[in-house]
């Protein structure tokens, strides 16, 4: 009917109260008088059995109640006898119905009114509706005997009681018409107020219903909307907690399959890569083999041999850092810490590597300890030397020295030569990568060194990098101080 909850509340409310006021207002002005009537016959009847319970023979106590009589319910009150002589009236001096001159003095005599209708009751009274012949005035009246030869009138002009239900018919309807002008304005204000919770919970259930959790209700007061508003907030901050787990989720569903996509690819690429790197030393040891059988001279015989023990070399070079990148990865090595002089295993590594090259420095101060595990600090040092001497420039220089970085020191190993782009600097610790698709073959690297670092620092709760300088590169890698 209509959009706004509060004017459907306001129209519906009003029709509801403009309906009563309708029947009230019918209701006064059709059947207001016949109940004034009707009460002031049930008052007559009341009223005369008062007068009747006194005693007759007592004429100042009977004249008494007619007077209280007459002043409460201004009823006009005759006590007379059976020849139709007034004893006593409570209308006073007025003039009276006629007059008789008997023994030289007045006496007032009643002036009989014409029954139109009459009703009797058990207690012998009689209720009639009579006029006055003469002014043709209508009355109301109740008649009884008193006892002792007495009987008593009580009326009222039935156009008084008209006149009183007039009265009181105007007053009852300007009231209602001003009641009626004021509860509109009521029902309009409480239909705002009564509505505007449930307009904002409606709000809030359509916020809800579009993913909006930012919005609650405040509802003042008590009683069922209250108790709805607060229920209302707390679904919407369930609902928010619950979609927010639900998001966060989601977000770690696609993480994991994204993880796991990476994973797939990287094991592809890795069994592609292993495969590439056994299929040539297979290929030429199977073709040296073979070589040897049709060959009888002794000399190529043990070249043969030769190359095939260097490509089996090779391979089981290749087996056993696949096997140790495997642990590494997998947490099976435990590392153990201890106190070690870095500078010395330095010293060791670059004899081996570099065998007295004036173009390497070790500048790590003597005696510079390290707490950490001394093997797999070693197999770092290695790698990152090792790689430090096959791409720095022909003749130039390699360096290694440490930074004090707080708890722990920055282990920094530089060398001459092309920078790393940017795209390679993450790519270049995954297994067998070499910095293109090329899979060239050579006999001594195969792209594992840089995982092993990254699988050992790992493992030890460390971090590792490269950087790009002006005329070179540093790799480094973090480990705790020694404890003296």
């Amino acid at each position: 009917m209509f959009k706004k909850l509060w004017v459907n509340i306001f129209f519906r409310v009003a029709i509801i109260f403009a309906f009563t006021c309708i029947i009230v207002l019918i209701a006064n002005n059709l059947f207001l008088s016949d109940f004034y009537i009707y009460s002031e016959k049930r008052i007559l009847r009341e009223q005369m059995k008062v007068l009747s319970s006194e005693n007759s023979t007592d004429v100042k106590k009977l004249s008494a109640a007619a007077n209280e009589i007459n002043e409460k319910y201004n009823f006009d009150i005759e006590i007379y006898n059976e020849k139709g002589d007034i004893i006593y009236t409570t209308q006073g001096s007025k003039t009276m119905d006629y007059i008789n001159i008997k023994n030289g003095s007045f006496v007032m005599s009643r002036f009989p009114l014409e029954v139109k209708e009459s009703r009797s009751y058990d207690d012998g009274s009689i209720l009639s509706v009579s006029a006055d012949p003469l002014s043709g005035k209508e009355f109301l009246t109740c008649t009884r005997e008193l006892g002792d030869g007495l009987f008593a009138e009580i009326r009222i002009q039935v156009l008084l009681i008209e006149n009183s239900a007039a009265t009181a018919g105007t007053f009852v309807n300007i009231v209602l018409l001003i009641c009626t002008a004021a509860s509109l304005v009521w029902i309009f204000l409480f239909a705002k107020k009564f509505a505007s919770p449930i307009s904002d919970i409606t709000s809030l259930t359509v916020d809800l219903a579009n993913n909006n959790f930012e919005n609650r209700v405040t509802v003042s007061g008590s009683g069922e909307i209250k108790t709805l508003g607060e229920s209302v907030n707390l679904m919407a901050d369930s609902l928010y907690k619950t979609m927010s787990d639900l998001e966060k989720a989601n977000e770690q569903l696609k993480e994991d399959i994204s993880l796991k996509q990476k994973t797939d690819k990287m094991r592809k690429e890795f069994v592609a890569n292993v495969s590439h790197e056994l299929k040539t030393p297979i290929s030429i040891i199977s073709g040296y083999a073979e070589g040897i059988k049709l060959m009888e001279s002794p000399e190529l015989k043990e070249k043969y041999c030769d190359i095939i023990i260097d490509e089996s070399k090779r391979m089981n070079d290749l087996v056993l850092k696949i096997l140790k990148l495997s642990k590494y990865e997998g947490g099976k090595v435990t590392p153990t810490a201890e106190n070690f002089d870095i500078h010395n295993t330095v010293s060791l590594l670059s004899e081996r590597i570099f065998s007295g090259d004036g173009n390497f420095k070790n500048k790590i101060p003597e005696g510079t300890l390290c707490f950490a595990d001394g093997s797999l600090t070693e197999q770092i040092l290695k790698s990152y030397l090792e790689n430090a001497a096959v791409h720095r420039t022909p003749g130039g220089k390699v360096e290694i020295y440490s930074e004090d970085i707080g708890e722990k020191l920055k282990i920094c190993v530089y060398n001459d030569g092309e920078k790393i782009n940017d795209a390679d600097k993450e790519l270049i610790w995954q297994s067998f990568y070499r910095g293109d698709n090329s899979h060239k073959r050579d006999d001594t690297h195969f792209g594992l060194g840089l995982s092993i670092v990254k699988a050992i620092v790992s493992s030890e709760n460390e971090s590792c990098g490269v950087e790009n300088t002006e005329n070179g590169v540093i790799f480094y890698f973090t480990v705790k101080k020694g404890k003296l």
